[in-house]
């Protein structure tokens, strides 16, 4: 009988090995990216197959080969971008931890899970290191799963992270609300032109920070003076923030409207994963114009005041206007709506009119 040979697939830039046995068909993920060490993986496992023998129990599996694993598997869910960058700087960090001497998952010494959260801890809020420890869990889960799939003992007996106690939750504080006074102060106080004109943008559209500075001209409507825009955050569900574009917005999309971002630079700063940039140089702002942006007696440190604030003013002063929930509901895009879409028809004239309470920062 001629030997056989198996095929090896590459799914994602990783090799898995497919072979048939007793006419059942089996996949064994290789875990590699690299061709030559494919092939000698294939050699070792079929001939164990074509020896009669049993192929090897398990392919071990590298820690530093685990992301890609986690990113090619099936069994991994849909997330958005900002989530995902989220999970690779949280497993970079447990990487830049660990000992360089231990290179593959199964030579992790006991408890080390507990060792690293415990790091965690110092410095960050409970909130910070429950994320992190989830974070991991899933990513150890989704390993296990894919070759739980494919047919194969998993890599990982236990999923250490499942028996780590998460943190109690500290006090919540929320991002303030400016004040109208606040708000032009801040406005004026800008160090730039572009800062000055996202700080208008976001006070007068309410949207998230990614999504505010990220804005291009194709995303406003100037015959209609309306504002509609896929946030990050609800991308996934498809949902869309509808605004009504002010005598300010207006004035900002026609002088930075020429093509690309409105905000070129802070926009930047946002796909290279720099937000904290960002953050940094909007807090500098606040503190030289006097506002106390960090919370005490909390145990840690916590933004009083933000960018999110913009987002809280928007809202605060439309309630204030006895605005209608759907309108609140459409501009703001929150995840649960109080009022049902299927249900709800704004015209643009309503969105307009929703707006028209907001200060003008100009004055």
């Amino acid at each position: 009988m001629k030997p056989r040979t198996g095929t090896l697939i590459q799914r994602g830039g990783w090799y898995s090995l497919k072979f048939v046995v007793s006419g059942a068909v089996k996949v064994v993920a290789l875990h590699t990216r690299d061709k030559e060490e494919a092939d000698s993986l294939r050699g070792e496992i079929m001939a164990g197959v074509n020896g009669d023998a049993a192929p090897p129990e398990r392919v071990r599996l590298r820690i530093a080969d685990m992301w890609g694993v986690f990113l090619s598997s099936p069994c991994r869910k849909n997330c958005s971008s900002r989530t995902l960058s989220d999970y690779t700087g949280i497993f970079r960090g447990l990487l830049d931890w660990l000992p360089g001497s231990v290179v593959y998952g199964d030579e992790l010494a006991a408890g080390f899970a507990g060792r690293y959260v415990a790091e965690l801890q110092e410095g960050r809020s409970p909130s910070t290191v429950n994320k992190h420890v989830n974070a991991l869990a899933m990513i150890w889960s989704v390993i296990n799963k894919d070759s739980t799939m494919r047919g194969e003992p998993v890599p990982f007996a236990v999923v250490p992270w499942q028996y780590v106690a998460r943190m109690a939750p500290g006090p919540v504080v929320h991002r303030r609300a400016f004040s109208v006074d606040q708000l032009r102060s801040v406005y004026r106080g800008a160090p730039d032109d572009e800062w000055r004109d996202a700080i208008g943008m976001a006070a007068h559209t309410g949207l998230r920070r990614a999504d505010c500075l990220g804005l291009k001209a194709d995303s406003f409507n100037i015959e209609r003076g309306v504002l509609e825009v896929v946030p990050v955050k609800t991308a996934r569900r498809g949902s869309v923030a509808r605004v009504g574009m002010t005598d300010l917005v207006q004035d900002i999309v026609q002088r930075r409207g020429g093509g690309g971002y409105l905000f070129p630079r802070l926009a930047g700063l946002m796909r290279d994963d720099s937000s904290y940039v960002v953050t940094r140089e909007f807090q500098k702002i606040l503190v030289d114009l006097g506002f106390k942006t960090q919370s005490t007696g909390t145990g840690r440190a916590a933004c009083l005041y933000g960018l999110h604030s913009f987002r809280h003013t928007f809202k605060s002063l439309l309630i204030q206007a006895g605005v209608h929930p759907a309108l609140l509901d459409l501009a703001l895009c929150h995840g649960q709506s109080s009022v049902k879409a299927a249900y709800v028809h704004v015209r643009d004239e309503d969105l307009l009119a929703a707006v028209r309470c907001l200060p003008d920062l100009r004055a």
